[in-house]
């Protein structure tokens, strides 16, 4: 590979990790810090007087922050860490609780009064939003015990209007939970800028057009969904294009001289999450080696050519090229990738696994290698060894880190760019020279990977 070709190389990785760091985002599972900037004082002012300093509290809570994805959070984070639902109110069917200033004063509300304080506060934030009514099922809620008609609405939820699309979301659910006449405290995003496909397995509107699907889904369709609860994951449906320089070392006690040797490798990958951290990885790689020799052995016999090494085979006087031997390696490998996940845009990972690989030389007959042999040294010619000649078998192991952005609509993390340092082991030999046994040419490799996800 020349300078120019590095370059490139260099260039466009700098690149894409720029932009990708610049726009990529991973939203804290936690709640958010700057709640902590609500002082008591503004707490009570805005119990007091909500009219007056509700606006004042938004403003606080979202001062520095442009990202209108991170506003809303905020916004949802402030609800549902304040409000408590009223459990009492839900049971007996009140109207108590619903508008928005009750709900600051007594810090109690249903699904209603979520509602319209998000949307009050959203509207403070110069943000569009919508309430939306519909028809919200449990786990428990089976096929057979809801009713075959709609019925009309027993809860409420929102959309926001963000950079020109819709994304909805429930205060109520990622507040908590009911238990009995008991409410407990659950902080969750789980219900945050959810996937509409997720959504509609548990949320019914009574306008269809906020289900934010291509084809709307019937009431009788929605009877039959499993329910399905969103998570946090990593969207590992992804294809990879893999590049790196690989360290490799031919272990062999009868070949002297043997250095450490370079190349490189491409590689594509297809990827299928299994869990939430864990994927499993198909890989189809291409490898070129050098092995080189330290020739200082030849170097006072007479049919060696120190400045061209070459060697004249002392009975035909056929040249054999020496020094440098250089082979290709294609394989399919079958990996498990385990992603350590953390609330950065950057997530380690570790993966091990097994591959199948076959050798091949261009033009390797006239090629040898310096033996060691009974006290003297001599030279062999390079087998010239075909695709699929032979079959290696080897394994490995590899650390590295994904860089990652978050999926707008559907909540998950998107792997864009990663590097990888990885360990390569050849379980059986390398067959390299003609007519000679010599012996376990295991091949280890080390390389350094960068990888860009499509």
């Amino acid at each position: 590979m020349d300078k120019i070709t590095y370059r490139i190389v260099i260039c466009l990785t700098v690149y894409f990790l720029t932009v990708n760091l610049t726009f990529g985002q991973v939203f804290n599972k936690e709640p958010d810090r700057r709640l902590l900037n609500i002082t008591q004082s503004l707490r009570d002012s805005t119990r007091v007087n909500p009219e007056k300093f509700l606006p004042v509290l938004t403003q606080t809570l979202i001062y520095g922050v442009t990202n209108e994805f991170e506003k809303v959070k905020i916004i949802h984070d402030w609800i549902a860490t304040e409000i408590t639902y009223d459990t009492e109110i839900y049971l007996r069917n009140s109207d108590m609780v619903r508008k928005t200033y009750d709900v600051l004063r007594k810090k109690k509300a249903i699904c209603t009064g979520y509602c319209n304080l998000f949307t009050r506060m959203c509207g403070y934030a110069n943000i569009e939003c919508a309430s939306i009514i519909g028809f919200v099922k449990t786990p428990n809620d089976k096929e057979e015990k809801l009713p075959e008609k709609f019925t009309g609405p027993n809860h409420q939820w929102s959309a926001v209007l963000i950079y020109g699309r819709w994304y909805l979301l429930d205060v109520t659910w990622d507040a908590g939970y009911s238990s009995g006449n008991t409410f407990i405290f659950q902080y969750s995003t789980s219900y945050l800028f959810t996937d509409p496909e997720i959504f509609i397995t548990n949320h019914f509107p009574e306008d269809e057009k906020w289900q934010l699907l291509k084809k709307p889904v019937s009431w009788s369709e929605f009877r039959e969904i499993k329910y399905t609860e969103p998570v946090n994951k990593l969207s590992l449906n992804n294809t990879t294009i893999k590049g790196g320089i690989n360290f490799s070392r031919l272990y062999n006690l009868n070949i002297p001289g043997i250095t450490e040797t370079n190349g490189f490798n491409l590689s594509y990958s297809m990827n299928k999450g299994i869990t939430n951290e864990l994927g499993m990885e198909v890989e189809v790689s291409a490898d070129h080696m050098n092995i080189n020799q330290d020739l200082s052995l030849l170097m006072t016999s007479p049919n060696f050519n120190a400045e061209r090494n070459i060697y004249f085979d002392p009975v035909t006087q056929d040249p054999v090229n020496v020094g440098n031997l250089g082979f290709e390696k294609i394989g399919i490998g079958v990996n498990l990738k385990y992603h350590m996940q953390n609330e950065t845009p950057v997530l380690p990972f570790l993966k091990t696994g097994f591959s199948i690989s076959t050798p091949f030389s261009f033009a390797s007959s006239d090629k040898g290698i310096v033996i060691s042999k009974d006290g003297n040294n001599d030279v062999i010619r390079v087998n010239n060894f075909s695709f699929l000649d032979q079959i290696l078998y080897g394994v490995l192991i590899s650390a590295g880190a994904d860089l990652i952005r978050k999926e707008g609509p559907k909540n998950n993390f998107l792997p864009v760019l990663g590097i990888e340092l990885r360990w390569s082991f050849m379980l059986n030999s390398l067959k390299l020279f003609e007519d000679y046994d010599e012996g376990e040419n295991n091949l280890k490799s080390y390389s350094i990977n960068l990888m860009f996800y499509l």
